[in-house]
């Protein structure tokens, strides 16, 4: 072990009687990952071993890399917490958190013939949530994978043996249960390449908000076709994979004309926040579409807020409304069908 070795304080070591399968220090069975701070990242090296292989046994199985990230990822947000309070980690009272979304996107397969590299840095954060995005590397220096870990705060009521719940496990059952919030969703969001610079940010801020998102592309600003993209993230809609979708490209209207090709949804062109919240609650809209050419990331934000806590009136005029376009849908296949 190097000097620098030596002199690292890993953030595991003060998260005492730990027994987490991916950083529990306490578990003799697990992968007892070791994360420290580098300037404002925080890093974690991990030597694969055989039996961490995927069917090619050469690569490095995605569970196992899931949990490598996910637990780097949680007990960077633990760290950060400890050092905003000016404490040492398992200083004084026990801060946890628990992972409430994990995002990972494999980008390429990673070799298990030498150690890998995870670097974590905090993007957003809130007295409850902590939004951490995490770079994984080969021991070649390639970028095999990159993710979100967004996780919850666990009350400090619940980690107090003293307190009403001192069984760790089923505080953080009730926590994300309880304390999580009920208006939190499943969302698919996706963008041709002329929102590609805004799709990546609008997810981050979903996950902040501790939604759950799908993300359908596209994946970089090589040219694509918008209603590509549209009729995947309609579909998810239409099979209650998730409960709203939300599209970025230049200006919305292609995405949003493509969207009400597809019978059951209703998109909408939404850059204001009065439209957002008005739409789902007289029209029931299930999409919108916002162009990046339009507005910048911080109006987003507040239309995407208004948007996702808007729900549908319960007044009959506005069910009735939206029951006729339904008819109309149903009116206008019927004719395209007889032209054959």
């Amino acid at each position: 072990m190097s000097q620098s070795e030596l002199k690292r304080t890993y953030f595991q070591d003060g998260l005492h009687d730990n027994h987490c399968y991916g950083c529990g220090a306490w578990n003799d069975q697990g992968l007892r990952i070791k994360s420290y701070w580098d300037g404002d990242e925080a890093v974690c090296t991990f030597q694969p071993e055989p039996h961490h292989a995927a069917m090619p046994p050469d690569v490095m199985n995605g569970g196992t890399i899931a949990a490598v990230i996910d637990c780097h990822g949680v007990c960077t947000s633990i760290a950060e917490a400890y050092k905003t309070e000016g404490r040492d980690i398992g200083e004084g009272k026990k801060i946890w958190y628990a992972t409430a979304s994990l995002t990972v996107n494999y980008r390429k397969p990673t070799p298990i013939d030498g150690p890998i590299t995870a670097r974590a840095r905090l993007t957003e954060k809130t007295s409850k949530k902590s939004l951490i995005r995490v770079d994984l590397l080969s021991h070649r220096g390639e970028l095999t994978c990159d993710a979100t870990v967004l996780s919850l705060r666990v009350p400090d009521r619940w980690t107090d043996p003293k307190g009403l719940f001192n069984n760790i496990k089923l505080s953080i059952y009730l926590f994300t249960k309880l304390y999580a919030g009920e208006s939190e969703m499943r969302l698919a969001v996706g963008g041709d390449h002329a929102g590609f610079s805004m799709k990546g940010p609008v997810i981050e801020y979903l996950q902040s908000k501790g939604h759950e998102v799908i993300d359908y592309g596209t994946y970089s600003e090589d040219p694509v076709d918008f209603p590509d993209i549209t009729e995947q993230v309609t579909s998810a809609i239409l099979s209650n994979k998730v409960k709203r979708g939300i599209l970025v490209c230049g200006t919305g209207v292609g995405a949003a004309i493509a969207g009400n090709k597809v019978p059951g949804i209703r998109a909408a062109v939404t850059h204001d926040t009065y439209c957002a919240h008005q739409g789902v609650e007289h029209d029931d809209v299930n999409l919108i579409c916002m162009g990046a050419w339009i507005i910048g990331l911080s109006v987003a934000k507040e239309v995407l807020d208004a948007f996702l806590n808007a729900k549908f009136s319960s007044d009959p005029n506005f069910k009735r409304r939206v029951s006729k376009l339904s008819q109309m849908e149903l009116k206008y296949a019927k004719q395209l069908l007889s032209k054959g």
